[in-house]
């Protein structure tokens, strides 16, 4: 059972460790597979050592 408003999907993109938010109501259990497209406009990228916005 999912709780909370929005939920972390963690998942490897290119080779690196990439983290979506998305909506309680878009994921249903863990390990599901799933589709998605990148919105530009939403994403947000951070340095892996000082975690600094890039």
């Amino acid at each position: 059972m999912w709780t909370g408003n929005e939920n972390n999907l963690y998942f490897q993109f290119a080779g690196s460790k990439t983290v979506a938010r998305v909506s309680k109501y878009e994921i249903s259990q863990i390990g599901d597979k799933v589709s998605f497209v990148f919105m530009p406009h939403k994403l947000h990228f951070f340095d892996s050592t000082t975690e600094k916005t890039i």
